[in-house]
Order: C-alpha cells, then sequence, then structure tokens
C-alpha cells in the first residue's frame, strides 16, 4: 500500500471518531500503548497527531506518525472526569511500560474506566510488515536516530532524555528479539 492509500485509509477511520470530549491512547504496530491524552475535541486532536499537523509529540521525535497503528479512546461518563481519566490512565498505561508522554502523574487518580474503543488504523497486511523484526528494528534505528539529532540540534532537557531512553529501550527490545529468535 503507498503512503497516499494508507493516509487515505486513515483519514476514513478518523472520521468515524466521535468528536467529545474524550481520553485517547496511541498503540504501536502490536497494540502496546505508546503515548495518552486528552481532549474535548476527541476527533480533532487525535487526528493531529495521525497526520503530524501540529503535534508536538510528532514534530520533537518523540513517535512517528507511522508507528501509530491503533488507537483507543475513553469517553468519560462525566465530562468533569476527562483530565482525572486521562491522568489514571498514562499514570496505569505508564506503569506497565513506559509512555512517551513528558508529564508522568505521580499519583492515581480514583475514576471509573470506561471500556476501550479500539480502532485500527493500519489495515492488516500492512501490519504484518511493519511486525517483521527487521522492519521493527530499522523504523527503530531511524527514529532514534532521529530523536538524538532533534535533541542535539533542539532541544536538550530532562523529558526529551526521558523520551530518549524510552526509544532506546525499545530499539533494544526488538533487537533482542530478533537475534534470540533467530534459527
Amino acid at each position: 500500500m503507498d503512503n497516499i492509500s494508507l493516509q487515505k485509509y486513515r483519514e476514513d477511520i478518523m472520521a468515524t471518531l466521535p468528536s467529545v470530549a474524550l481520553v485517547y491512547v496511541l498503540c504501536d504496530f502490536f497494540h502496546a500503548p505508546l503515548y495518552a491524552g486528552a481532549s474535548i475535541s476527541g476527533r480533532a486532536r487525535a487526528r493531529r497527531h495521525i497526520t503530524s499537523a501540529r503535534s508536538d509529540l510528532i514534530s520533537n521525535r518523540s513517535i512517528t506518525v507511522h508507528e501509530i497503528a491503533y488507537i483507543d479512546i475513553y469517553i468519560p461518563r462525566v465530562s468533569t472526569d476527562l483530565n482525572a481519566l486521562e491522568r489514571e490512565r498514562i499514570f496505569t498505561l505508564n506503569s506497565h511500560r513506559p509512555l512517551f508522554n513528558t508529564k508522568i502523574p505521580k499519583e492515581k487518580p480514583e475514576v471509573e474506566v470506561p471500556e476501550p474503543i479500539s480502532f485500527q488504523l493500519i489495515p492488516e497486511d500492512e501490519l504484518n510488515r511493519f511486525r517483521y523484526p527487521t522492519s521493527m528494528i530499522l523504523h527503530q534505528s531511524k527514529a532514534l536516530a532521529d530523536l538524538a539529532e532533534y535533541i542535539q540540534t533542539t532541544k536538550d532537557n530532562a523529558a526529551t532524555r526521558r523520551v530518549y531512553k524510552i526509544r532506546h529501550n525499545l530499539h533494544d527490545y526488538h533487537m533482542n528479539n530478533w537475534v534470540n529468535n533467530a534459527a
């Protein structure tokens, strides 16, 4: 699938997201969480991440548009729970695997977590291609190099170094997985 077809596929999926207050979780090719956020206009904010239009997350090289394969959304029952639900999702998901969020809550808020609604942003045949071990290593290596360049030339602080460490660990994970599973 070429980039234009993939972009159209993603846009069609994103058009089905509700335009309500929601918490969204961007996930990778294996449906592992990468980043969590909240928006009072869910579709518009999530779409900016997917298309990289005005997304700090993309422009600062934390994650790439191409590695966002799924988006899970959580619609709070009460709109006043939006910020608490966002903090809960960040805290909980980050405790299992570090997220690319630059701010991690110190405590887990008490809030009802609704069932997520999941959207696949890449067709299955493309996902299988991206999941191939050498594709993962190539992607992680390029993303790591791009992030290192961003840190060197634009912004070197605790948040970008935290993101670099997460990216480096992902690279090592995929490299070790490939090497250890070699025939």
